[in-house]
């Protein structure tokens, strides 16, 4: 949280990558390093575990940011802090309040 408070993180944004890890996200890079890192984010919450699918929904958030979006992600880190069944329970209530109709019909 200090990081937070002195400006240097985010509480939700993408997970913070080192000098090493930048050229693996190639074109990709410019869109990610838009956003400040986060303390937890879409990637951590999305139960995604390869760090190729990591890049992949990193940039896709840095590149459709929102702050519903950002209270997704806080709310569903808090039931996956909870355990498998609260994630379950958290994507229940997601679709039910967060989603738009047209998403949900898709």
């Amino acid at each position: 949280m200090f990081n937070v408070l002195r400006g240097d993180m985010s509480i939700v944004g993408p997970r913070p990558i080192s000098d090493d890890e930048i050229d693996y996200y190639a074109d990709k890079a410019a869109a990610y390093l838009a956003c400040k890192p986060g303390i937890t984010g879409l990637w951590r919450v999305s139960g995604q575990a390869r760090y190729s699918e990591r890049v992949s929904v990193d940039c896709a958030y840095a590149k459709s940011w929102s702050l519903l979006l950002d209270a997704k992600i806080a709310i569903s880190t808090l039931f996956a802090m909870q355990g498998p069944t609260a994630v379950r329970l958290g994507a229940i209530f997601f679709d039910k309040f967060f989603t738009n109709k047209e998403e949900r019909e898709r």
